[in-house]
Formats: C-alpha cells, structure tokens, sequence
C-alpha cells in the first residue's frame, strides 16, 4: 500500500501495484498564488527574445519542441541554456522576494517546454485543446491533479490562436468542476503578442481555440510560445532535467536576473469587456469538452463583439475578459458512483 494526502491534508492508505509510497505535500495543495490572470506587454528584452529564438532554431530545442515534452529545473539550480535562464528568471520575476513562507527550496522548481504551431499543420492541430496544467504521471497512475502554483506563457510571435483561461477549477481528485468565486464568470482571453508575458493560476482551465483567432494573420504563419510553470514544494513525476549540452551547442546565456525590462511594469489595463448575448446564435461560439474525470462542460461566450475588439486598430493585439456562461453535467460514471456513495 502507498499513501496519499487528501485536500484536508490527511493522509490514506491507497493501494498501489507497483508497492511505491506517493508523497505529496498536502500543505502545498492548498497554497494559491492569489490571483486570476496577469498580463505585461513588451516586458521581455529585445536580447532575451533573440536568444530564445536562437534557442528555439537550435536542435535540440527543436527535438524539444517536436515532442513537446517538458523539462524541469530546480529553483536554486544553475542555468546552463538561455531556456534554463529564462525559466528561472521567470521564477524570480513571480517569486523574487515572494516566496511563499512554505516553499521549500529543494522541491520547488520550475518545469519549461516550448510549443510550436504553425499554419502547415491541420486546424485541429493549430489549436490546442482545453486542459488544466497538472503532474501529468500522477494523473494517468493515481487519478490524482496535483498542480503547478503558478502557469506562465511568454509569446515569441504575433500569429495563431490566443491563449483562453476559463474560470473553472477541479478538486484534488479531479471531481467537483466548480467556478472560481466571481460576481459575474468570464474568461480571460490573450492574443499572441511579441515580447508579452502572460501569467495566471496554475489551476485554472485553459486552452487555445483556433476558432477566436480573429485577428489578420499571414497565410504562412508560426505561432511559437515558451511555457514555464512553477512548482513549490513538488516536483512532477517523470520531468527530468534537460541533457547537458555539448560544447558546440553552448550559447551566450546573459547575466542572471536580465531577461525582462527593468522595473515592475503593471498589467495590461485595457482589458475590454464582452457581455454575451443570450438567444442569438449566429455570434455565440459554444464550446464543450471534458474537465477531469467527472464532467463534461459547456461554455458560451460573445464572439461576435470579441471579434469587433479585436478589429479595432490599437497599439498591440488584444486582451480582453469576456463574459462566459458555463454549465458542468456530470458523466455518467460519476453519477453511477455517487449513487452508489449514497447506498452505502
């Protein structure tokens, strides 16, 4: 048997075939970055972009980006790629004087990839789909979503579908889909945009449709991202360390601390504001997919007054918070186990 912490912090005995203990702080379940979304435009150095750039053309950046798989970097350990620089300058851009009082520093880290999509792909591969950010080993083994404290998303192009964060979240056992506490739900919705640095929490819903890239875009396009996501007081199963680099490969990685502008630069303020539109269907876009393991969700926003904001001519592509209306039912599964929860 292996052990496992609930949301409460306790602790139960959970068979496992493979006989390994699971340990997971139950103190770090609970900690919140205390915030929805967060957005700097041109926060990131002219001289940052040109390396990760150059980071992203080179090979095993590419192998990186290829697969899609993630890496992972202690907090207190050393940079020896421009991605590792900047995945810990992200790290001190959040935390920098901000640690939570319970971060350990030995378990806490950041976990970094790099995403590419592009025009040659099909539209269903130019999107990404609706996902929550998660130890995605201890979810396929365990059924558990235990979630990073803070997902970043840094743009290196100006194309392709925008980044959505709904206000949904799940429980520790990947049940209970519920709103976050707002007066009024709304998604958060961020167009690619060179040099901007996205941030929100690590346990909130997100994807990228295709299907609200209303702005004009190339006919030949790249939309290239760099995720780094912070983890306190875990480490998810299976992200290791990228392989060291061989000499030929080694870059110029700048002093530590310099990969965006100096000063603390406020979030996006023109954040405009979309009321959806009930009973008109022609400019409604629904979308439904599944959350966890318990429910499937359905959620309806305005696209055709996002779509006027996003035609405004303005300084720089759009973000904008729009009114969502989002309804979860419950598989049938789930209501099959909780009927049976309720005759025992």
């Amino acid at each position: 048997a292996s052990k496992k912490s609930t949301e409460k912090g306790e602790e139960e005995e959970e068979e496992s075939g493979s006989g390994e203990e699971l340990e997971i702080d139950a103190a770090a379940l609970e900690l919140d970055c205390g915030y929805f979304v967060k957005v700097w435009d041109e926060l990131v150095l002219s001289d940052t972009l040109a390396r990760l750039e150059a980071a992203c053309d080179a090979q095993d950046a590419q192998q990186l980006a290829g697969s899609e798989s993630s890496f992972w970097l202690d907090a207190d350990g050393t940079a020896r790629t421009p991605l590792e620089r900047f995945a810990l300058d992200v790290w001190a851009l959040h935390l920098g004087g901000r640690t939570p009082a319970e971060c350990d520093l030995a378990r806490s880290g950041v976990e970094y990839w790099v995403q590419n999509r592009s025009s040659e792909q099909s539209r269903e591969e130019q999107s990404i789909n609706w996902h929550f950010d998660k130890d995605e080993d201890l979810r396929e083994e365990h059924g558990l979503f235990v979630q990073p404290y803070i997902s970043t998303v840094t743009y290196l192009t100006d194309a392709g579908a925008p980044t959505v964060i709904m206000p949904v979240r799940l429980a520790f056992d990947g049940t209970d889909p519920r709103l976050t506490e707002q007066p009024k739900p709304s998604a958060v919705v961020s167009y690619p945009c060179r040099r901007r640095h996205l941030a929100f929490n690590g346990r909130l819903l997100h994807g990228c449709p295709l299907e609200l890239a209303f702005q004009t875009q190339q006919e030949d396009y790249m939309r290239r991202t760099v995720l780094v996501n912070i983890w306190i007081n875990h480490k998810p199963a299976g992200v290791e360390n990228a392989p060291p680099p061989s000499g030929a490969k080694r870059a110029k990685l700048g002093p530590a601390g310099n990969s965006f502008a100096a000063g603390e630069l406020a979030p996006v303020e023109n954040i405009v504001v979309a009321k959806a539109k009930k009973g008109n269907e022609n400019c409604v876009q629904c979308f439904e997919f599944p959350v966890g393991d318990a429910a499937v969700a359905r959620a309806t926003l305005d696209t055709r007054a996002l779509a006027a904001a996003v035609g405004k001519e303005r300084s720089r592509p759009l973000v904008a918070s729009v009114a969502v209306e989002i309804s979860f039912e419950m598989t049938k599964e789930q209501e099959e186990d909780d009927e049976s929860d309720a005759e025992e």
